[in-house]
């Protein structure tokens, strides 16, 4: 089978556009706009199922290179085919689809390679198993329905309305590019939601899903965590980065924390994410890696403190 799909693969790359057949727009009812709404809304869709079969397989990669060559509009899902949502339908797409039926590592997710905060923020996306992340920490200063966390009223703790519900690292806005925002677990578990529409902090259990799937908490931190290390300028972690081989293109950076009082600590050795799930009235737990070591470990912290945030999609 990965022969047969080396094959097609080579003959179309080095023919399709030769034969003028390079792409083929969709239509004004699936813009790339209204194909991305209808893949975030449609969790059922299987990205890539342009027959409409349900399964993803070497059919969908003659299914979309018929419709490239013109051979088969409907009743085909070919929406399904843009993988890169760039508006159009081509070689690209093919290849996309090949790599999704080989399990290439560290792909973006289909049909949503980025995604744009509230903030106009925008991140790259991973997809890992069956699971659509952040490639990047949250950075937003704004709730996704435009209300300012600063401005939280779901809550009412007196060292986070001293504090703030979130900031950067030492409070130096430099660091927001490299690291991203810390943020304390009121601000996590807001109603008004601080991923992107669509996205949302991920519970323990999805964490858990995570490194099960890249092999266990001992092994999944070298899967998850940049290669970048000592010497390289920031964003970098502290040497020895032990086995980072970032597998998963997860991309982890380590961006430290802030305890409820205010102090930080930890910018390039470990880095620290919240969970939405609690484990008392207090704390909550999440996941954090450092340096020197090729686990993700599970641990609770004060709802106080100040940790970094990885949206996942619904």
């Amino acid at each position: 089978m990965k022969q047969l799909i080396f094959l097609i693969i080579v003959f179309f790359s080095c023919h399709l556009w030769q034969l003028g057949f390079g792409q083929s727009n969709l239509t004004d009812q699936t813009s790339v706009k209204a194909h991305q709404q209808l893949l975030s809304n449609q969790s059922s869709l299987m990205y890539g199922d342009s027959n409409c079969d349900g399964q993803l397989d070497i059919l969908d990669v003659v299914a979309t290179i018929n419709h490239i060559l013109g051979l088969n509009p409907d009743p085909y899902c070919i929406h399904l085919a843009d993988l890169n949502a760039d508006g159009e339908i081509n070689i690209l797409d093919v290849v996309f689809t090949i790599n999704l039926i080989l399990e290439v590592p560290g792909l973006p997710c289909p049909g949503m390679p980025t995604i744009t905060d509230f903030d106009g923020n925008i991140y790259n996306t991973v997809l890992i198993g069956e699971q659509c992340w952040m490639k990047e920490n949250l950075i937003t200063t704004h709730f996704n329905n435009g209300i300012p966390v600063e401005n939280i009223t779901d809550y009412f703790d007196w060292f986070s309305n001293i504090i703030g519900a979130y900031s950067w690292y030492n409070n130096d806005i430099s660091w927001k590019e490299c690291y991203g925002a810390l943020y304390n677990w009121y601000a996590v578990n807001s109603a008004n939601g601080i991923c992107p529409i669509g996205w949302h902090v991920p519970t323990d259990d999805e964490f858990t899903a995570l490194t099960d799937y890249l092999g266990g908490t001992n092994l999944a931190g070298g899967k998850m965590k940049s290669m970048r290390a000592t010497p390289e300028p920031h964003p970098r972690w502290e040497s020895p980065n032990t086995e980072a081989t970032n597998e998963s293109n997860w991309s982890a950076y380590p961006g430290g924390y802030r305890v409820s009082l205010g102090s930080f600590y930890d910018l390039g050795s470990h880095g620290y994410w919240w969970s939405s799930t609690e484990n008392s009235s207090t704390t909550a737990w999440y996941r954090y890696m450092y340096h020197s070591s090729s686990s993700v470990f599970r641990y609770s912290y004060t709802k106080n403190g100040g940790l970094s945030i990885r949206c996942l999609r619904d």
